[in-house]
Formats: C-alpha cells, sequence, structure tokens
C-alpha cells in the first residue's frame, strides 16, 4: 500500500507488523483436497502444499467447509460425501443493466449548490454511493442505482462526461431453482488443485425469460426517470454474472434427497462436518447473499459449538443466547 502523499516510484516506508502478527509464520494458503472420516465422522482435512505436492493431515473435533458454492461440494464429493443433491439447486440472479446520463442542467446546479461534497473542480463526487430499489411482490426484483465516474458505454467522440454525471442502474431477479441446474464432477479428470475437474449445467427457463421481461421494462423506465438513456436498450447479462451463486449444498428440514445439511448447517448422515456460505442458502434470492449466508453461518454456530462441547468430554451444552429453532 502506498504511503499517503508519497510520491510515485518513490521508496517507501517499511510499517513493522503487527504484535499478533509476530506470532504467527505464514505460509501460504494450501487447499483441503479432502475430509476424512471415521465410522461416519468427520476427523480432520488432508491438505495439499501446491509447490511440492506434499500433503499433511489435520485432524479436528469437527471440520466445517465454506469454500464458495462450486468448491464446498466439489470437496465433499473429492471425500467420498455425496447426498443426491449435492452440487445441484444451483442459482444466481439474473442480471439487468442500463446506464443513463444526467441532465447538463442537473450536473451544473449540483456545481452551484454551496457547501455540496464534491471534487476540487465542482463535479459530483463520484463516491456519492448507491441507492436501492427493493424487491415486492408487485416488483419481484431488486435494484440498484450507481453513480460511476466514467460511461459503461461508448459515448460520441465529442461528448465531455463529468465525473459522476453517469448513472449505473442494475435489476437482480430471482432464479426458478430446478435440480437440473447443477455442477457435475468428472472423477477421471483432474482440475489445478488435484480436485475433480468441474462441469456446469445451467440454463434459464421459460419462467425465468418470461420473469426478465418485467425488470427490463422497470430498467428502462428508471434510466428515463433518471435522465437520457445510453444504449438502445436495458441488456441482460451472461447467466452467472451476479457471481452470487448459490444453493449446491442447500439446507433443508428432511433428509428426503433435495436438500444437502439440516437447518443448522449439519451435512446429513456425517457427524462433525458442516457447511457454509451462499450454498447453504435453499431459495432464491434476488440481492447480494451475504447478510442471509452470515445470518444461516450463526444458527449453526450453535450446534457447532454444542458439539465441540461435547467432543471435549463435556456433558451440558454451552449457555448462548437463542439464535433459532430447530
Amino acid at each position: 500500500m502506498r504511503h499517503p502523499g508519497a510520491a510515485p516510484n518513490q521508496p517507501q516506508p517499511e510499517h513493522p507488523p503487527h504484535p499478533r502478527q509476530r506470532r504467527s509464520t505464514p505460509r501460504g494458503r494450501p487447499p483441503a483436497s479432502r475430509a476424512f472420516l471415521d465410522a461416519g465422522t468427520a476427523t480432520g482435512v488432508t491438505l495439499r502444499n501446491m509447490v511440492d505436492g506434499e500433503e499433511r493431515t489435520i485432524t479436528a473435533r469437527a471440520v466445517v467447509v465454506a469454500a464458495d458454492a462450486l468448491r464446498t461440494p466439489q470437496l465433499l464429493h473429492a471425500s467420498g460425501i455425496r447426498p443426491p443433491a449435492l452440487g445441484r439447486y444451483l442459482n444466481d440472479q439474473p442480471q439487468i443493466v442500463h446506464a443513463a446520463r444526467l441532465p447538463d442542467g442537473v450536473v451544473t446546479a449540483h456545481g452551484a449548490v454551496p457547501d455540496r461534497a464534491r471534487d476540487e473542480d465542482g463535479a459530483i463526487v463520484p463516491q456519492s454511493g448507491v441507492s436501492w430499489v427493493p424487491y415486492t411482490d408487485a416488483h419481484p426484483f431488486q435494484g440498484q442505482v450507481m453513480q460511476l465516474d466514467a460511461s459503461p458505454l461508448p459515448l460520441a467522440d465529442d461528448t465531455t462526461v463529468e465525473p459522476g454525471a453517469v448513472v449505473g442502474l442494475g435489476w437482480f431477479c430471482a432464479k426458478d431453482i430446478t435440480a437440473e441446474d447443477r455442477v457435475e464432477f468428472d472423477d477421471t479428470t483432474a482440475d489445478a488443485y488435484g480436485l475433480p475437474a468441474m462441469r456446469v449445467h445451467y440454463r434459464y427457463t421459460e419462467r425465468d425469460l418470461s420473469t426478465i421481461e418485467q425488470p427490463k421494462e422497470a430498467i428502462a423506465e428508471a434510466a428515463t426517470a433518471v435522465g437520457i438513456p445510453l444504449g438502445d436498450s436495458p441488456v441482460l447479462l451472461p447467466a452467472g454474472s451476479s457471481l452470487h451463486y448459490q444453493g449446491t449444498t442447500r439446507m433443508g428440514p428432511a433428509d428426503d434427497g433435495t436438500s444437502v445439511c439440516d437447518s443448522h448447517s449439519r451435512v446429513w448422515n456425517t457427524r462433525g462436518l458442516w457447511v457454509a456460505g451462499n450454498n447453504v442458502i435453499p431459495t432464491a434470492t434476488a440481492c447480494n447473499p451475504t447478510l442471509t449466508s452470515v445470518a444461516l453461518a450463526v444458527r449453526g454456530a450453535g450446534p457447532l459449538l454444542d458439539h465441540l462441547h461435547s467432543a471435549a468430554g463435556h456433558d451440558a451444552p454451552i449457555r448462548r443466547a437463542a439464535v433459532g429453532t430447530a
């Protein structure tokens, strides 16, 4: 990180490590190649050094796999843990984007407002934030309206745009969830990490394509309301563009073949093994799933603490604030 106020190419001062950092030795990020079981109980993981290929085993009273919605099911598959729903019900959020340019009058008026936070040249501040359009039953999608410091689309050569005068719009839809949308693993081909290679099967259903038309109309109306639309029409980005992959180790109320874990993120029929992350979310969403994943992780942490407490030889469960019901 460049020191504040330092000139380009000037040697940067060395900062001593934080005291806590001095007590640890960086070892890179060796990926786990598999979790291992003993009589149906997870008892540790095997890590592989990607430089020399050396593997080492770490034992544990519990294992939590939180490696994203693609690699979490991959690791379980490689470990021989293969419930029927593993890798299935993959979903993200169909994403539609558009952009508009604020009218010149709005930009000029903004620069004339006294004490308004702005750049030195009086332009609109690009980092003015994001406005949200909430998901509702009448409008089953969520939107973001963002001021940008440059146009995402090519403009005429003689067009000059002040930073912050371009507004980006992004509308996110809830995906129609099906078991056919899935990550498939090939036991005969390895990826760069030595794990079974992935193949993604994913498509928009007829219901998805019908649902997408409504937010296309809504985002076009919003762009017109904001200013001068850029481009001919809103654009549906390629599937997966939201990067909000979900559902591949989804939770469920019963071990009926449609879920990988219970409502506290415990993998079915494998004691001591939890999963976490967006892959646990069982339903479609139309917004950033981080808070949902965190909430589900907190819910699963209670039984995990009880398991660790019991595995350490303690009889009574840990007293804690309730975070959910079974």
